[in-house]
């Protein structure tokens, strides 16, 4: 089952990378942002406010409340900032059988292994590959051990990143700026740019 993971450092993914699959971070086109196989998050991402999605922040994760909300605010409101527009339409709700995007935050792995934060894809009770089949919901985890010593604008960056893997984008390591771009691999931005955007637009 692949999860996909933000690791601190570039051998620290390489590592992790040969000892699970190789496929994790392959692009699954030569465009500028990646899919998964142009999987999609089933009933998409909000139709511009026409079927306006939720994301539930849970306990574990209220202490980044702030930064979650900013980071979701920033994948919303791109027309002025970015001159891009897409159909994201995301509202927190206290409501978790509302929301499609859940966040967690905990310490799922050891400080030496560099994980910041992971996506899972599901469907229902099933956790599935999103390179193989759509899905209907995600879990955001944010891991402290590694999360907790990231500034400010690179927690924020790590949650959009995570936020940018539930709509359907895959990493682009190639060009650091872009959000989906691991910080591990020197993404200088903390926020959505106009690949990541672009690719929100083809998937939906």
């Amino acid at each position: 089952m692949r999860m996909f993971r933000t690791y601190v450092g570039r051998m620290v993914a390489f590592i992790t990378l040969l000892g699970t699959s190789f496929t994790l971070f392959l692009p699954s086109s030569a465009s500028a942002y990646n899919t998964f196989n142009d999987h999609v998050l089933n009933g998409g991402v909000g139709n511009y406010g026409n079927n306006k999605r939720y994301y539930y922040i849970t306990s574990s994760a209220s202490s980044y409340e702030s930064l979650i909300d900013q980071a979701m605010n920033e994948w919303i409101y791109t027309t002025e900032r970015v001159g891009i527009t897409t159909p994201i339409s995301y509202r927190k709700t206290t409501t978790m059988s509302q929301s499609v995007m859940d966040i967690y935050a905990g310490s799922y792995y050891p400080s030496y292994m560099g994980v910041l934060g992971e996506t899972e894809f599901w469907k229902y009770d099933t956790k599935l590959d999103p390179y193989q089949e759509n899905w209907g919901w995600n879990k955001i985890k944010l891991n402290n051990p590694n999360f907790n010593n990231l500034n400010s604008t690179d927690r924020k960056g790590t949650i959009a990143h995570e936020m940018g893997h539930a709509f359907g984008l895959a990493h682009n390591n190639s060009n650091p700026y872009a959000i989906m771009c691991q910080l591990g691999y020197g993404r200088k931005v903390s926020n959505s740019q106009a690949d990541d955007l672009h690719g929100i637009n083809y998937l939906y």
